[in-house]
């Protein structure tokens, strides 16, 4: 795909944008539930993916059609982690090769690809600081109560 990907029209919403020709009023809208954890994940990814469920609740941000991109961030996660230990366990950035020379740990290129890959999903699902900052999300108003809350919901005016 060339140029700029496209912004779905949800974050266009909650960006502040009012014209109605740069909204998709036709764009499926997915349910805000969580989705069903994959069953094939491992042990440290389905950890993770009850961490990611959680914050992506509390921002508002869930969706069961995100199954996919959550569980690719979770796997990329674990192994992510999982390289890093083994970098630590291996002897650092630097190892010995089997002729004695010097080499880049193999399990630092592992890593360092994982944190590329996981940085683009988390961008994906919301989860960086600056994809965030392009998320303007309203304060909820609390319902008005009282008479003339009676009188103006009667009348089509407050919270009707």
């Amino acid at each position: 795909m060339r140029g700029r990907k496209p912004i779905p029209t949800a974050l266009k919403v909650l960006r502040g944008e009012t014209r109605p020709s740069r909204l998709n009023q036709n764009e499926p809208q997915p349910a805000r539930t969580a989705p069903k954890m994959p069953a094939w994940l491992n042990e440290p990814a389905r950890k993770i993916w009850k961490q990611l469920v959680k914050q992506l609740a509390e921002m508002n941000l869930l969706s069961a059609a995100d199954e996919a991109v959550m569980a690719a961030y979770c796997v990329t996660y674990a192994r992510m982690q999982q390289a890093e230990v083994k970098v630590r366990e291996t002897g650092g950035d630097v190892v010995r090769s089997p002729n004695g020379f010097p080499q880049v740990n193999p399990w630092l290129s592992i890593q360092r690809e994982a944190q590329k890959e996981l940085k683009s999903l988390a961008i994906e699902l919301g989860l960086t600081p600056c994809a965030r900052t392009k998320i303007k999300v309203q304060p909820v108003r609390p319902p008005v109560t009282g008479p003339k809350a009676e009188y103006f919901g009667k009348c089509g005016g407050i919270n009707a």
